[in-house]
């Protein structure tokens, strides 16, 4: 069965008597495509360049918010898009929704932060003392100092 919406009805027959019918409608519904890189939530260090994920076989994977992209999913059910320009520093939200035929999933949000990359410093820190240190005074003999007789 393919996606869409569905209603099925049901009769039972015995002995030339037939049971009223049971009647039920369903739907099948796209499943929302996951965007498994960025991780949500994650923050990142340094470059953020592609956002990959997973999704249904031959749909169409639309990202809005941060990136703004159409991408098809493979036959094994992965898609990836490599960005031009790497994502800036700073928050980020991407939204995905994939379409099948003329149905449309439920959206996935993936919200995610890029940073600065900290290096540590190379140079070797010293600790610091916050009381003063004195010049020491030179020794002082208290002895008297005799000529020798001659």
């Amino acid at each position: 069965m393919s996606y869409g919406e569905y209603s099925v009805s049901a009769t039972q027959a015995k002995d030339g008597q037939n049971s009223k019918a049971a009647k039920s409608s369903f739907k099948i519904q796209l499943a929302a495509p996951a965007i498994t890189t960025p991780a949500d939530g994650n923050t990142f260090t340094g470059v953020q360049s592609e956002i990959a994920g997973t999704g249904v076989a031959g749909a169409t994977v639309k990202l809005s918010g941060s990136v703004t992209e159409n991408v098809k999913v493979g036959a094994d059910g992965k898609w990836s898009v490599v960005l031009d320009e790497a994502l800036s520093y700073g928050s980020h939200s991407i939204t995905a929704v994939q379409t099948s035929g003329e149905t449309t999933s439920t959206s996935e949000k993936t919200a995610f932060k890029v940073s600065l990359l900290h290096r540590r410093s190379t140079r070797r820190k010293t600790a610091r003392s916050s009381r003063s240190i004195r010049p020491r005074r030179p020794s002082v003999a208290s002895a008297s100092t005799v000529p020798p007789s001659r």
